[in-house]
C-alpha cells in the first residue's frame, strides 16, 4: 500500500500517452493527504489529492477527462484543471461569454469535453468530495484527445455557440466530427471564399458588433472590424474575395460594407441588383 506519488503538481504523473487510463486502488487513495494551496471553485477541501498532467498536441482543441469510481460510493472524486508552472498554478476556467464554465464538478462515472490550446500544458486535480471513510471505491481515470482526422473537400463546418469553444468539422459521409477548430469564434453568421478564406461573426464579444477573417487553417486571424454599436446581420461572399457584410441597429434598417480576403475594408455601400449578392445568414462550410 504505497503512498501514491502525485501529491502536488509538481509530482504530477504525466500522461503523455493517450489514450490514458490509471487506477488508484482505494487502499492508496486513503493514504493520499489533504492538499494544500490549489483551493478550487467546486471543492476547498482537497481531500485525498492526487495529480496529473497533460501536454497537449500541435492542432488539438479538444481534451476529454472521465472520472470513475469503482465501488460503494462513499468516494467522491471531485475534478478541476490548473494553468501554469508549479507551484504557481491558476484554476482553468472561461469566464466570459454567455455561459462561463469552471471546468470543475464532482465527477462520478462522468466526464468533460474541456476546450483547450495547442501546445499547452495542464494540470489535472482528483480530490474527494466526500472523505468518509471506508472510501469504498478506486479511482479510475481516463484521459483523450479529441479526433484529429484530414478533412476533405466538403466537410462541414459547425461553429459553437458558446464563446471559448472550438467549432467541429463533421465528415460529409458520415457526420462524424473529424476535428475541432480551436480558433474559430461563436456565432452562426459566415461565408466563405474558394479560396479558403472565411468571414464570420466574432461572436466571442458576445453582442455579435465585429467581424473576423480567418485563413484556411482557421486560426490565423487575417484582419477584424468593428462596427459596435451596429450589429453583424448577415455575410455573403462574392466567391472572388471580397465579403459583403450587412450591418445595423435592426433588423429593418441595413448597411453594408465590404471587407477582401486579405482583410481590406472597404466603404459603405448601397445595395442595387447585381452589385450585392443575395444576403442571408449562411453557415461556413
Amino acid at each position: 500500500m504505497p503512498i501514491p506519488p502525485n501529491l502536488t503538481p509538481g509530482t504530477a504523473l504525466d500522461a503523455t500517452v493517450r489514450p490514458y487510463t490509471v487506477t488508484v486502488v482505494e487502499a492508496d487513495l486513503e493514504l493520499a493527504p489533504t492538499g494544500t494551496g490549489f483551493s478550487s471553485t467546486c471543492d476547498t477541501t482537497q481531500y485525498h489529492a492526487l495529480w496529473w498532467k497533460v501536454t497537449t498536441g500541435p492542432n488539438q482543441a479538444i481534451l476529454s477527462i472521465h472520472v470513475g469510481n469503482i465501488g460503494v460510493v462513499n468516494y467522491d472524486p471531485t475534478v478541476s484543471i490548473w494553468t501554469g508552472v508549479p507551484p504557481l498554478l491558476t484554476q482553468y476556467r472561461i469566464t466570459t461569454g454567455a455561459e462561463p464554465n469552471d471546468f470543475c464538478d464532482q465527477l462520478e462515472d462522468s466526464y468533460f469535453q474541456v476546450p483547450v490550446s495547442p501546445n499547452t500544458t495542464y494540470y489535472i486535480q482528483v480530490t474527494d468530495g466526500n472523505n468518509t471513510s471506508p472510501l469504498g471505491a478506486d479511482l479510475v481515470l481516463d484521459i483523450d484527445d479529441g479526433p484529429e482526422a484530414a478533412v476533405p473537400a466538403g466537410a462541414i463546418l459547425i461553429s459553437d455557440d458558446t464563446s471559448g469553444h472550438p467549432a467541429a468539422i463533421l465528415s460529409p459521409t458520415t457526420g462524424a466530427v473529424l476535428r475541432y477548430a480551436s480558433g474559430y469564434p461563436a456565432g452562426e453568421i459566415a461565408d466563405w471564399d474558394p479560396s479558403g478564406v472565411i468571414c464570420c461573426v466574432d461572436g466571442g464579444n458576445v453582442s455579435e458588433t465585429s467581424v473576423i477573417v480567418l485563413d484556411s487553417d482557421l486560426t490565423t486571424v487575417i484582419a477584424t472590424h468593428s462596427v459596435s454599436p451596429k450589429l453583424i446581420r448577415a455575410i455573403k461572399s462574392d466567391r472572388n474575395g471580397t465579403f459583403y457584410v450587412l450591418y445595423g441597429a435592426n433588423t429593418a434598417v441595413g448597411e453594408i460594407f465590404t471587407i477582401t480576403t486579405a482583410g481590406v475594408v472597404g466603404g459603405a455601400i448601397v445595395p442595387t441588383a447585381g452589385v450585392v449578392p443575395v444576403m442571408g445568414r449562411g453557415a461556413a462550410a
